[in-house]
């Protein structure tokens, strides 16, 4: 636009430090029909009015909306089926023709719509976000996740710990899913120790899906406590699956490597947990302490299907009936075991001599309600019990994969790839898994073992026998080594076997000896003579008192664990003349 001014001398210019109002830059209104312009000549004001529009049409018209922008972050991305969409943390600007934009909202009347408008359903990945302005509608959208109304999903420890303390407090999440969607370190410690799942008051009784993840990192030391029911789960009314644990329990009372008390399901799960009991400890299993429960006329039963233990378990008891040690569960009372193993190893920390009527490489006690079926060990296991001992070969053969699936399930797989050091996976595991050390196997033939506490004697050795060709009659997968009485290590193997000597087998940190005792040998020279003939006379008319511990026992000439009787010193001066052989 230009702006002349015209003055009284007859002359006029070009001006352009005038005004007009409106103001440039104002913005216009529909009603706007003419503009006045304004210009000051030394206190002189003039002014004129510019007609706006054309053949009558309207001078200003509506400006025009071109597209929205959504910005900003969502506060609430994940929805339960049901809930209704809030855009609370988005921003959305609405962009014109006329180059303007402003942000929808600020202005009042303006609002965006969102479909859906009402309850999100679970095929809803997106929402829609729509702004109408004089008919033209622009839209955009935002992704979201729904998850159906039964689930929640789980993938941190401060989200299982949530979980945990959700159900302890009463709610059983019966009918609801629980997914574990990570792999969680629970990073366990003295100081951080874990707290069971689940309590009798307020059991578990939903479905906990690991979805083939790990929680490992789990401590739980409650040797000081009484009656606690330990593992990852405390009491489980519901159902776990396709999940692996990994830590420590030391338990005062029950435990296990997943759940204390099982009086629900077990299913596709592994535990690769070190437990270990002192003597109070009623009932210790890989899988469970205690599966199923018989209470008045109601039986509880607890299944536990297609799973194994891996882990060490490791005791320390009386011999009661009414405890229980197992590789997959302690006590069996009213439940179910079928179509699983154990390869974990059973230790008793007093020695062996725990009746192994209530140890076992699956169950330790099985109450008249219990079953098992279909369940495997090693046959290098010391403690045996229900289920089909088998080689460390066979277990690892395909045909066995077949075997422990009983052949109508595929819930184990042929580790291929040793994932589980060759054992057979369960089909959710593609980790590089932990390798597995073999148990300590230790076969004796012709010989006789004698335990007397913590002590293990090898008896009915013969003298003149060298080492050599002693150690024949072990067969074992650890190292022998062989020491004297004074504890020196024995490196000549052409030596005779002599009574007091050890035979130490060692096979990782695990280690069993054994004193050897020659017939006869009372003097520790690996021969029974004249010298030994003596020393057992002096020893009956009490003139010799020294004979004890491992050359007594040599002094059963009979073999009927009496010692240094008449007919033992009549027996061996018989031989001694050759009138009598051994």
């Amino acid at each position: 636009m230009e702006v002349t001014a015209y003055f009284d001398n007859d002359k006029s210019a070009l001006v352009t430090d005038y005004v007009t109002d409106p103001e440039e830059g104002t913005e216009v209104t529909m009603d706007l029909r003419e503009v006045e312009v304004s210009y000051t000549f030394r206190g002189v004001t003039k002014s004129d009015t510019l007609e706006l529009g054309e053949n009558g049409e309207d001078p200003v018209r509506h400006r025009e909306l071109l597209r929205i922008e959504i910005t900003g972050e969502l506060i609430k991305k994940e929805y339960v089926e049901g809930d209704v969409f809030d855009p609370a943390g988005l921003t959305v600007t609405a962009y014109y023709n006329n180059g303007k934009s402003n942000v929808i909202g600020d202005e009042e009347g303006e609002r965006f719509d969102v479909i859906p408008s009402g309850g999100l359903g679970l095929t809803d990945t997106t929402v829609t976000i729509s702004y109408t302005e004089r008919e033209i509608t622009k839209t955009g959208t935002c992704e979201i996740t729904v998850i159906p109304g039964n689930e929640i999903f789980i993938s941190t420890k401060e989200e299982l710990i949530q979980f945990r303390d959700d159900v302890n407090g009463g709610n059983p999440y019966e009918g609801m899913i629980v997914h574990v969607v990570n792999d969680i370190d629970l990073e366990g410690n003295e100081n951080d120790q874990w707290i069971p799942i689940g309590t009798y008051e307020n059991p578990f009784r939903g479905i906990f899906d690991g979805e083939g993840h790990v929680i490992s990192g789990i401590y739980i030391n409650h040797y000081n406590y009484t009656d606690t029911i330990d593992g990852l789960f405390g009491v489980n009314e519901g159902t776990i699956q396709n999940l692996g644990t990994e830590g420590i329990i030391k338990t005062n009372h029950i435990a296990g490597g997943i759940v204390g008390n099982n009086l629900g399901n077990i299913n596709r799960c592994y535990s690769n947990v070190e437990l270990y009991g002192n003597i109070n400890t009623v009932g210790l299993g890989g899988i469970t302490g205690w599966n199923g429960l018989v209470k008045g006329s109601n039986t509880y039963n607890g299944i536990i299907e297609e799973c194994y233990n891996k882990g060490k378990i490791e005791i320390r008891t009386s011999m009661e009936e009414t405890k229980g040690y197992g590789g997959v569960a302690g006590i069996n009372e009213a439940g179910i075991v079928k179509n699983s193993y154990n390869i974990g190893k059973i230790e008793n920390s007093d020695g062996d001599n725990t009746s192994k009527n209530y140890v076992g490489s699956i169950v330790g006690i099985k109450f008249r309600k219990g079953e098992v079926t279909n369940c495997y060990y090693l046959d290098t296991a010391r403690y045996k019990g229900l289920g089909t001992e088998v080689t460390s070969a066979v277990m690892r053969s395909r045909n066995f994969v077949s075997t422990i699936n009983n052949g109508n399930s595929s819930a184990f797989e042929y580790d291929e790839n040793t994932v589980n050091n060759g054992y057979p996976r369960l089909y959710w595991q593609t980790g590089s898994g932990m390798p597995i050390e073999e148990e300590l196997y230790v076969n004796i033939t012709n010989y006789v073992q004698e335990q007397e506490g913590s002590i293990v004697y090898l008896k009915r050795i013969k003298g003149n026998t060298t080492l050599t060709a002693g150690l024949r009659n072990i067969t074992t997968n650890g190292q022998m080594e062989v020491y004297d009485k004074n504890n020196n290590k024995v490196t000549n193997y052409a030596e005779k076997i002599k009574t007091g000597m050890t035979l130490r087998i060692t096979k990782g940190e695990e280690r069993r000896e054994y004193i050897l005792v020659v017939i006869g040998d009372l003097t520790g020279d690996g021969i029974m003579d004249d010298i030994d003939l003596l020393k057992m006379a002096r020893y009956q008319i009490h003139l010799d008192t020294s004979l004890e511990g491992a050359y007594l026992k040599a002094s059963d000439i009979l073999g009927n664990n009496a010692y240094a009787t008449d007919l033992d010193l009549l027996k061996m001066a018989r031989v001694l003349i050759n009138l009598d052989t051994l």
